[in-house]
């Protein structure tokens, strides 16, 4: 028997849609977990806007601090994808553009201006 997901109301699942963010998976095709920290984001919810968060905080840095508390919102999938995002930096070939752009969409769909 495999594992089950809880219903807990802390737990924020997010429903992944392959279809939405069609655009960015072709720029971001040689790293799939920038095209799942995209999709993530796009589909809204708590989840999302934990994820994105941690993203523009992992990308800049500074005054762009996130509650890491907010981790235990996060469903098994998507605490796997954050925990893949840490490692964004220690892969080969990582490249800082990239990394910039996807900052830059994840703002665009938050809605942040910082």
């Amino acid at each position: 028997m495999g594992p089950t997901r809880s219903s807990h109301p802390r737990i924020q699942k997010t429903v992944r849609s392959r279809n939405r963010a069609t655009e960015n998976k072709d720029a971001y095709a040689n790293n799939g977990t920038v095209t799942e920290i995209l999709e993530a984001v796009e589909n809204g919810g708590s989840a999302a806007t934990f994820l994105g968060e941690a993203f523009v905080s992992f990308y800049r840095g500074g005054k762009n601090k996130i509650d890491l508390r907010g981790v235990d919102k996060l469903d098994e999938e998507n605490f796997q994808l954050f925990a893949e995002m840490l490692t964004l930096r220690r892969r080969q070939g990582w490249s800082d553009d990239e990394l910039f752009q996807v900052e830059q969409q994840v703002k665009r769909i938050l809605g942040a201006t910082a």
